[in-house]
């Protein structure tokens, strides 16, 4: 797996693109969108929008919400241009208390 750096909207129309027309196109990431100032932020969200013309987008997002009650991970279907449909998705129990800086294992301790 490689890591690239770099502004994210500049990069992931070329990641897209990359991706060969009869896979299933998912974004994820974690904490991401809280770190952009809010305009970047609407920014990207539009891009993911944009790119979602050309072939379904699938967006799993893992971030901090202002609402304790809002899901933080949900999935966000993108297509023609457009969300065509959101679900939150849940965590384990121990996963929502850790926070951020302790990872889950597979058989459930924290580290």
């Amino acid at each position: 797996m490689s890591h690239d750096t770099g502004d994210a909207a500049e990069r992931l129309p070329a990641v897209v693109a990359s991706a060969p027309a009869d896979m299933t196109v998912c974004l994820f990431h974690t904490a991401f969108l809280a770190h952009l100032p809010p305009l970047d932020r609407e920014r990207f969200e539009h891009l993911v929008a944009v790119l979602s013309t050309a072939r379904t987008i699938y967006w799993v997002q893992a971030e901090p919400r202002h609402d304790p009650a809002e899901p933080r991970l949900r999935l966000t279907a993108c297509e023609d241009g457009r969300i065509s449909g959101q679900w939150p998705l849940a965590l384990p129990p121990a996963w929502r208390m850790a926070g951020m800086g302790r990872r889950w294992r597979a058989r459930g301790s924290m580290t």
